[in-house]
């Protein structure tokens, strides 16, 4: 890696790094072909950088799973090197970076769990919750690092995490990594037992329901209190316990046996002193080496390493001058484009072919930039500027290749570029249709061919280029910033609005320094920019609209700042007032500083003091933030409380709900809607019909007892089901909750009315809906206790008692 590249990540400057792409575009491609190297995001891992980590990333995402040459991707040295900020930007980007696996499998997630930091521990398990079952080589997860390593605190994360997982196959997995054995046969149970943590224990023991029997590598022994009573050393208790083992049928003959034939090699002195015997008999049979071996080495030896230099010799190229350049080399010295064309074209055929009779490799990297500095005909970039389609086609009829080969370079000024800032829209459009990548494809200065275009003022050909493809809107440039944020910066009002319409989506993207849309806004004070966003995020349709405008208008920045905070650090009255119109804004959210808004407003903001912005701030709900409740900050507190039987009950629906795929989901959604209609209609027409006097059923009243329980039993399992398998949650469920009892009490008041005693009837069938998802409950609850029912004491539920 280039020193003055290296430095640019450790001082953070996307300036310096932009130069030198300007100098060689392949700089970053050239570290991309190493398989194992210390990469700029490395080097900025370290440092702490988050713009340059994100820059990096939008340029060479493949650069955050690549390993050094010690065995780290630069997540691991940002864990290794205390960069909490970092890590939790990064598993902001992608979750999955916590799964990268480096040296002896150990993943960024085992880091955090070995160091323990429990908040970001918490914060990998929601951005990636695969990660729980990541194993390092010696076959350990999370949990067995945390109970090695004393990490009691992650411990109890882990342990919350898996009781209120939701997702699919959530038993099998929290089974799974619960018992999962390393490599020495022991479970997370076994190593907390043999490390004596009684805090561990009670963890699995008292809050997990997993058998804890399993052979590990004492003895082949299913006791746990074996396995502490040899944390002891002693004999007398080892001998004790084996002589209690012999009468437990869950203990083999041939365990104990063994067992017992292995106490008299429980050391009495250091066992060095046994193995000193056997190294000095291994010395003493092989003192010198016999002549006969010594000659058959040599003579292996000798003619490897003459096959090495003969067949070295054969494979040197000879294709090349006397200077050691070959043609590409003086076409370039000698600027014969039209030559160098016609090399680069075959050089490409012949790749394409898997040939390796051609070989460019001795290029030196001089001439290579020089080649590039020609890859655009001079000619193609005037029929660009001039926008003419048929020179375009004249230059492709001479070398078909002459598109392609530009495409290759990671970072070109492409014809489209060169259209987009001249404004030919004609020549653009048709360069679209023949090369998309064009579109997407950033400059030595980190600039798209849009990104140019508004510079230059070009607004028609934006219009138009949106119009053809409206994803161009969210292409990200130089600090990642796209195109859609270029016009909120220069106030373009019309083009924002074609963004907003034809690429929604674009509201979400955020620069490297984490600001949307709304914040740019903000600190370059357009006013009337501001007025669209917030009037098109209040007026959004479409999916998960709801969280869109929550998550969008409470963003915050690298700084903690969210657009209401950087309005009052602007001290704009208006930007203000508008922000607080909107129903989602958190008016009390704290910043990097400790400051809500009305904090700022009072401390930066020159506002008097019980003035009309002052007044509509309290009024609106605002406060300092020394009169805040004292909430949970941290994310893993959540895990780390104790679940309550009804968090218990919540947990297991959503998965039933997670396990049930979207094809069954539906069938079962079906059957259920036809069980509530037939048990509604009977309860409007029973069988029989009813008397023409008092409106009573005519059938008997044992056969009607017998007719209500079975079809009340029937009514509420299909409402019961249906709540369950209810894909939705948040607001549609809740309305799905006053859907069902609405129609459970119009129910139970007809059953009533058709009843020989409608008091009596009315109150029964009250109680059964009282009484029935209590006893599914309790019905789902004892099948897993007996599912999990052990030779360990009874363990006792953490929603019922507390030890």
């Amino acid at each position: 890696m280039d020193p003055r590249l290296e430095q640019a990540a450790e001082s953070g400057s996307i300036d310096e790094r932009y130069t030198l792409i300007d100098e060689n575009p392949y700089i970053l491609e050239n570290i991309d072909a190493v398989p194992f190297v210390t990469t700029p995001l490395h080097v900025a891992a370290a440092s702490g950088n988050i713009p340059f980590a994100k820059e990096m990333l939008n340029l060479k995402p493949s650069f955050a799973r690549k390993l050094n040459t010690k065995g780290y991707s630069p997540l691991h040295l940002a864990v290794n090197m205390d960069q909490d900020e970092f890590v939790r930007r990064m598993i902001c980007l992608d979750g999955h970076l916590a799964r990268v696996k480096g040296r002896n499998g150990i993943t960024p997630f085992h880091l955090l769990a070995q160091k323990g930091n429990a908040d970001l521990v918490a914060r990998c398990l929601r951005g990636s919750p695969e990660c729980i079952q990541d194993e390092i080589v010696d076959v350990q997860n999370a949990l067995h690092l945390a109970v090695i390593h004393d990490r009691f605190e992650v411990l109890l994360v882990l342990v919350g995490w898996f009781q209120r997982m939701s997702q699919r196959d959530a038993d099998t997995i929290e089974y799974r990594v619960l018992n999962r054995a390393d490599i020495d046969y022991n479970t997370p149970l076994h190593l907390a037992a043999s490390k004596n943590d009684r805090q561990a224990c009670f963890s699995f023991l008292l809050q997990f329901l997993f058998k804890i029997i399993y052979k590990n590598k004492f003895y082949h022994v299913k006791r746990m209190g074996f396995h502490l009573k040899l944390k002891k050393k002693s004999k007398e208790v080892v001998n004790e316990s084996l002589d209690e083992l012999e009468d437990d049928e869950t203990v083999t003959a041939m365990s104990v046996g063994s067992a017992k034939r292995s106490k008299c090699h429980l050391p009495d002195c250091p066992p060095a002193s046994r193995r000193c015997t056997s190294i000095r008999d291994t010395n003493a049979g092989s003192v010198v080496m016999k002549q006969t071996f010594f000659i058959l080495i040599w003579l292996f030896n000798a003619l490897g390493f003459g096959c090495a230099i003969l067949y070295t010799f054969c494979l040197i190229p000879l294709d090349v001058s006397v200077n050691c350049k070959n043609a590409l080399h003086l076409a370039v010295m000698n600027d014969r484009f039209e030559v160098v064309q016609v090399l680069s074209g075959c050089i490409q055929q012949k790749i394409k072919r898997n040939s390796t009779k051609i070989r460019v490799t001795r290029m030196p990297v001089v001439f290579l930039l020089e080649y590039q500095k020609l890859y655009m005909d001079r000619r193609l970039q005037q029929a660009a500027e001039s926008g003419s389609i048929s020179d375009l086609y004249a230059l492709i009829d001479e070398n078909p290749c002459i598109l392609e080969n530009i495409d290759a370079m990671p970072f070109v000024n492409t014809p489209l570029h060169i259209a987009a800032a001249s404004g030919k829209i004609a020549f653009a459009v048709e360069m679209l249709n023949l090369k998309p990548s064009f579109a997407k494809k950033l400059n030595t200065n980190g600039c798209s061919p849009l990104h140019l275009a508004v510079e230059k003022d070009q607004q028609e050909l934006v219009t138009w280029l949106l119009r053809i493809d409206p994803s161009l809107a969210g292409v990200k440039g130089r600090e990642g910033i796209t195109l859609f944020h270029l016009l909120v910066l220069r106030a373009n009002v019309d083009l924002v609005v074609e963004c907003l319409i034809t690429s929604p989506e674009c509201i979400k993207d955020v620069s490297v320094n984490g600001q949307n849309a709304l914040h740019l806004a903000v600190v370059n004070e357009r006013f009337e920019v501001l007025q669209v966003l917030t009037g098109w995020i209040q007026r959004m349709s479409q999916k998960n609209a709801r969280s869109i405008e929550y998550s969008v208008l409470n963003k915050k920045d690298l700084t903690g700042n969210t657009p209401l905070h950087r309005a009052a650090y602007k001290n704009d009255h208006q930007m203000v007032k508008l922000l607080l119109e909107c129903r989602m804004v958190q008016r009390n959210e704290v910043n990097g500083d400790g400051l809500t808004f009305l904090d700022i407003l009072r401390t930066h903001g020159q506002i008097d003091e019980g003035g009309e912005l002052e007044q509509a701030a309290l009024k609106t709900g605002c406060m300092e933030a020394a009169s805040l409740p004292k909430l949970m900050k941290k994310t893993y507190d959540f895990f780390k409380s104790p679940i309550t039987f009804w968090a218990y009950c919540s947990t297991h629906t959503r998965r039933i709900s997670s396990d049930t795929s979207d094809e069954a989901r539906g069938v079962f959604l079906i059957i259920c809607t036809l069980l509530i209609t037939a048990t509604y209609q009977t309860s409007l027409q029973p069988p029989g019909g009813v008397t023409q006097s008092e409106g009573h059923a005519v059938m008997k009243q044992t056969f009607f007892i017998v007719l209500w329980v079975s079809n009340t039993i029937g009514f509420c399992c299909a409402i019961f089901y249906t709540f369950c398998l209810l894909p939705a949650r948040g607001l549609l469920t809740l309305w799905f909750c006053y859907i069902g009892a609405s129609l459970c009490v119009s129910y139970a008041l007809a059953m009533a009315v058709i009843s020989p005693q409608p008091i009596v009837f009315l109150t029964a069938c009250f109680a059964l809906y009282l009484l029935f998802p209590l006893y599914v409950l309790m019905e789902v609850f004892l099948r897993q206790w007996q599912r999990h029912q052990t030779v360990a004491p009874d363990p006792k539920l953490s929603w019922f008692w507390k030890v």
